[in-house]
């Protein structure tokens, strides 16, 4: 998880646990040491993460896509998902190929929905 804003943290733990009951995170407040922990995590046994759940605004879009552009070419085959507060459109306006887009989970929509999203996402 790439957060910046800790006061997210129990709601992103919750609907976490919620969907994936064994959920273990590893939490990262910018965006130099999440790289650091995607990038480290390539020297195991294949991927070391399920799925990377980051915040666009971090501490703007363009930290935001850097990391996810950063994934993409590093984590390929980790599921990658922004949890922003932005709204779809301007989401769209950010990443405007939809074959390419990450997901976007918005920070409020419901809890049962981002458990869902998630849960489809990586079945």
């Amino acid at each position: 998880v790439l957060e910046d804003e800790r006061e997210h943290e129990p709601l992103i733990r919750r609907f976490l646990k919620a969907a994936f009951t064994e959920v273990e995170l590893d939490w990262h407040d910018d965006v130099g040491s999440a790289m650091k922990a995607v990038r480290e995590s390539n020297y195991q046994d294949g991927p070391q993460y399920d799925l990377i759940l980051a915040d666009l605004f971090i501490p703007n879009y363009h930290a935001g896509m850097r990391f996810w552009q950063f994934c993409s070419l590093c984590a390929p085959m980790v599921p990658f998902a922004f949890n922003s507060s932005a709204k779809r459109e301007q989401f769209h306006e950010f990443f405007r190929e939809p074959e390419t887009r990450p997901l976007l989970i918005q920070k409020q929509e419901p809890l049962q929905f981002k458990q869902r999203t998630l849960q489809q996402m990586l079945a």
